[in-house]
């Protein structure tokens, strides 16, 4: 989990020296840790938003003579 950092600590089993507003990747348990700990946040993702071609409209149906 991507994870950004709010205080510096140094943890030589996993993440090293982190200084503020660091990213980096944790494991699941380690991120819960963090941000339990107020180390850290997770990093959202940035939005993307996808903006689709508009459905053209269907064609209306024709009607059989007798």
């Amino acid at each position: 989990m991507r994870m950004r950092a709010l205080k510096s600590w140094y943890n030589r089993d996993h993440e090293g020296m982190v200084q503020p507003d660091d990213e980096f990747e944790a494991p699941e348990y380690r991120a819960r840790e963090l941000e339990r700990l107020g180390l850290a946040i997770p990093c959202l993702p940035p939005v993307v938003r996808i903006v689709a071609d508009p459905v053209p409209p269907a064609e209306p149906a024709r009607r059989r003579r007798r």
